[in-house]
């Protein structure tokens, strides 16, 4: 009797073991890497509240109130003491676990429904699928799928919040339409990305259209592995109005008619010598970073989206998109050690 009691404590000993391994597998990972934050500049009332991704993990911070100066009548050893009080200033609102484990998030980014007050946070990874977290509800109300690998980067345009923008392993850039989960557009050929793209953003403005008269364009700019830098639009006849379709499309069964961009409206593979990691718009300026520590300020020349549809078919035929002759630049190199 006593040989089965000591194998049964052993038994229950391994499956308690078992248990505790298992609960400390899902409550998360070891690693702590944080790979994209980002503040809300889409809702006033949410200003100061950011995002964070780190291993599987999703989290909303907010920035407490700052204690003003001049409201302190205290001497000078009562304001260091309140001095280190007021060190931790901020608040964790909301942590979302993806119930993969392996899953990693490289990237957020805000967004919100189309005439939707309510903020949204679309997030994205290593599993090459966008999850989209209602902030109000506290809670995953979607998941945007189509790309065959890592996604790197999102962003929402500043103009339209409901439409996002996706850079990924797979060489190609994806809009989305976040109010429906639609597949807007889809930037790749053989004149894309030769590579991984690594950074995706967009333009501030929208610009006309010369073939069907639209003054909604979406421009976008992207960075990729290959070294190169390059710039999109949806402008055309049929992809300009994708879009538009897009945001009455409701139709479950069929397919919504993506839009296929092959061809970018400039592309340069001069600008640096290694990956570029990352491109931002400022005004119609792109500030383009790559891992040799250096920052390109460049302006590439858009003429192209303004002139009459002959005109624009003659400058396709005669110049070369694919150099950066027509551009201002500036380089900036970035000594790490300084």
């Amino acid at each position: 009797g006593d040989c089965n009691d000591n194998k049964e404590e052993e038994t229950t000993t391994d499956d308690d073991d078992q248990k505790k391994e298992e609960k400390r597998r899902r409550r998360g990972r070891s690693d702590t890497s944080v790979y994209s934050v980002l503040f809300n500049a889409l809702h006033p009332d949410w200003y100061r509240v950011f995002a964070a991704c780190a291993a599987n993990r999703l989290m909303l911070y907010k920035i407490d109130d700052f204690i003003k100066e001049e409201d302190k009548e205290e001497d000078k050893e009562d304001k260091e003491d309140e001095d280190d009080e007021t060190v931790e200033r901020t608040t964790l609102l909301q942590c979302y676990v993806d119930a993969d484990p392996n899953e990693t998030y490289y990237t957020c980014c805000w967004c919100s429904k189309k005439n939707a007050l309510v903020p949204y946070v679309a997030c994205a990874g290593a599993k090459g699928v966008v999850r989209v977290l209602n902030c109000k509800k506290k809670d995953f109300c979607g998941a945007l799928v189509g790309h065959g690998g890592e996604i790197n980067d999102l962003r929402a345009h500043p103009s339209m919040p409901n439409i996002i923008a996706s850079a990924s392993k797979d060489l190609s850039v994806r809009l989305w339409n976040v109010s429906n989960g639609v597949c807007v557009a889809i930037f790749s050929g053989a004149r894309g990305h030769r590579n991984d793209v690594l950074s995706v953003d967009f333009h501030p403005d929208l610009f006309s259209c010369p073939e069907s008269g639209r003054e909604d364009v979406v421009v976008i700019a992207t960075g990729g592995m290959d070294n190169a830098v390059k710039v999109w639009s949806t402008r055309g006849k049929k992809v300009s109005k994708a879009i538009e379709d897009s945001e009455s499309w409701e139709d479950e069964i069929v397919e919504f008619p993506t839009a296929k961009i092959h061809v970018p409206e400039f592309s340069t593979f001069h600008a640096h010598n290694h990956f570029v990691d990352c491109v931002r718009y400022f005004g119609d300026v792109i500030f383009s970073k790559s891992v040799e520590n250096k920052i390109v300020a460049w302006t590439p020349d858009f003429s192209l989206m303004i002139e009459s549809s002959a005109n624009a078919k003659d400058n396709t035929s005669n110049n070369d998109r694919n150099n950066n002759d027509n551009n201002n630049t500036l380089e900036v190199d970035i000594n790490m050690n300084s």
